[in-house]
């Protein structure tokens, strides 16, 4: 039986990406040498906004395993999804209330599921209802990318500036027009009370491209004000917290058998 293995993809970085990152990392790179001290590059990439916190950083960059970084080894860096945990092989899925209950009977009663499955049920906080024995838990990074979405697919409408970073990451090939009539579209099918979303913060994924497109102006900002503290891509916005929505997840991790 094989584990899960770290993604060998990588996100896309096109030239104008590039163009931004280039500008960023002589920004960053503070005795302008050519290469960042990982110190400057945990700064570069706390910058981009979506991670929660510093800590999972430095757990991303200890996956590197350097002490300095020239540009295109940054690049690297940043296209990985191996160093921001993403594994192959995992699966998250929504379930109705029916289903999660029927998954979890299933569990408790030691009921029968394929070898080739390990499984977790969980609602969208790291509160994890059941699982199998041998279920490996997902990165920070990885799970919290799933929530998003899975957030937005339920048209919720207010995110934390990092949240919404994480789905301007996640959204990258669908243009700001797209996302917005996608987004239109589904919510008109809830049933919920229709708030106004136009000045909330979910507004900002219909017209800001991805989550390169602040970033030169964001580096500028720290450079010229070191005594601020960090201003996150997004933290012109306004924030609001929706606690009303409960989701059931079932989390999967696909391994594969061999004769």
């Amino acid at each position: 039986m094989k584990n899960l293995k770290p993604s060998k993809d990588k996100c896309e970085v096109t030239p104008d990406h590039l163009k931004l990152l280039n500008k960023a990392f002589k920004l960053f790179d503070g005795n302008a040498d050519g290469r960042l001290e990982i110190d400057e590059l945990k700064q570069m990439v706390w910058t981009m906004g979506y991670h929660e916190t510093r800590g999972e950083i430095d757990d991303m960059i200890a996956r590197v395993n350097k002490s300095s970084f020239d540009f295109q080894e940054v690049v690297d860096v940043l296209q990985s999804q191996q160093y921001i945990g993403i594994e192959d092989g995992r699966y998250f899925a929504a379930l109705s209330l029916f289903e999660a209950e029927t998954l979890r009977a299933i569990l408790h009663n030691g009921g029968e599921i394929d070898r080739k499955y390990r499984v977790a049920l969980r609602v969208q906080s790291d509160y994890v209802i059941d699982r199998t024995k041998t279920f490996p838990f997902a990165s920070k990074v990885q799970q919290n990318i799933a929530d998003q979405i899975y957030r937005f697919v339920d048209s919720q409408t207010s995110y934390q500036p990092w949240q919404l970073n994480i789905l301007l990451k996640s959204t990258r090939k669908n243009v700001p027009s797209e996302r917005e009539r996608w987004f239109v579209e589904v919510r008109k099918c809830r049933r919920r009370k229709q708030i106004p979303w136009r000045g909330l913060s979910i507004a900002s994924l219909f017209t800001i491209k991805d989550e390169f497109a602040l970033l030169g102006m964001k580096a500028m900002v720290r450079n010229v004000g070191e005594h601020c503290t960090f201003v996150f891509l997004l933290s012109f916005f306004h924030l609001s917290f929706n606690t009303h929505a409960l989701f059931l997840f079932l989390s999967l991790s696909h391994t594969h058998t061999h004769a």
